[in-house]
């Protein structure tokens, strides 16, 4: 069993908050992403997380797989029915197929994000039998040579390929998307076909990089070196009508501008309210990318609805210091937009601090739409 005496089964006294939240008087955990690994075989050049796969801290911060189990359980007393199984990659961890299984049996409606090249016949076998509700990958080029440019891996490309190509005869759902970088620029068009030929969901396209969790300068220099600029962007979207015509999946939060506009809330997507990430090691936040401290909880302290009511309470008292200096308030964008606060505190060390080149992004391409509607 577990290490601490907060990783396990909610006790009697925990029923009534339990009911609270199933009925969502006390709000409801309705989606939660894990990430059980930070590890990845890959390295990508955009990447805020990966560690490499050899690297035993990484390793040794990871939860077991009997940790997760009282933790999921909780989770699923909560409520919660989609679970989202992501990392680094969640298949370099050797006891997948147990922890894959034991989220069937507590019920979850499961997404798997991988990058699919560790995807062995065992593994492969275990989803034709136990099919995920979506593999979902990215596509990070069509050719080895850009495929092995951005993830820093030569002969990547053709494991990722054959492994597509098995997922799609053998039924499984699955969902690609796409990354636009410099260093895959030149394919753009022919993955943008790619995601759309092989998805078993509406694809999606983005190019709002995100700075590292851990603030390494050498390695967000060269996120920063992958970045497209809005002039790149609008260019891309001149020159391809295909994807110009997948637009929309640019802005995936959702025009919510009006709800907003002149208030001091901070926060405006449902992360931390109806969803939350939970780390490798155990640490419950919002999203995958806010990673600030005052919206951490170590579920290994404490019982998950209890994290999740801090969380929620956190989150929903988190105001703007001075709204008529914070641009977003007055900001025709807000809620459709490809910055958020986790991104502002990766990129400035504030919450609040708008990150410039993504703000210009956002404005560009939000004008290239409107002048071609």
């Amino acid at each position: 069993m577990s290490e601490s005496k907060y990783l396990s089964i909610p006790s009697q006294d925990d029923k009534e908050n339990e009911l609270l939240l199933k009925l969502g008087k006390a709000g409801r955990l309705k989606d939660v992403d894990i990430e059980i690994t930070s590890r990845c075989n890959l390295r990508c050049r955009h990447c805020y997380i990966k560690e490499a796969g050899n690297n035993q801290q990484a390793k040794d911060r990871e939860l077991s797989v009997e940790q997760w189990h009282d933790i999921m359980r909780q989770v699923a007393a909560m409520g919660a029915l989609n679970c989202t199984i992501t990392g680094g990659d969640p298949l370099l961890r050797k006891d997948f197929k147990e922890l894959y299984l034991m989220l069937k049996r507590e019920g979850f409606l499961i997404t798997v994000y991988s990058n699919l090249t560790l995807l062995s016949d065992k593994l492969f076998k275990l989803f034709e039998e136990y099919p995920p509700m979506l593999l979902e990958s990215t596509v990070y080029g069509v050719s080895d040579a850009t495929y092995s440019r951005v993830t820093g891996i030569a002969g990547a490309f053709t494991r990722f390929k054959q492994n597509v190509e098995r997922i799609r005869q053998a039924g499984i759902p699955l969902g690609l998307k796409a990354m636009l970088l410099h260093s895959n620029l030149c394919e753009a068009e022919a993955i943008v076909d790619y995601c759309i030929a092989n998805s078993d969901e509406p694809p999606r396209f983005d190019a709002a990089l995100v700075l590292r969790h851990d603030g390494d300068a050498g390695l967000n220099a060269v996120i920063r070196d992958e970045r497209l600029t809005g002039e790149e962007i609008v260019s891309i979207f001149e020159q391809s009508p295909t994807i110009a015509s997948n637009l929309d999946s640019f802005f995936e939060t959702g025009r919510k501008a009006k709800d907003y506009l002149g208030k001091e809330v901070l926060f405006t997507c449902s992360a931390g309210i109806a969803s939350a990430t939970i780390g490798a090691d155990g640490i419950m936040r919002p999203c995958s990318l806010l990673v600030h401290p005052d919206y951490l909880f170590d579920l290994k302290k404490m019982p998950v609805h209890e994290a999740f009511r801090q969380l929620q309470q956190k989150v929903r008292n988190s105001k703007v210091a001075s709204p008529e200096l914070y641009p977003c308030s007055t900001c025709e964008l807000r809620g459709a937009c490809m910055t958020c606060p986790a991104i502002n505190y990766l990129e400035t060390g504030s919450l609040e601090k708008i990150a410039p080149s993504l703000c210009d992004l956002s404005h560009k391409v939000v004008s290239f739409n409107k002048s071609k509607a």
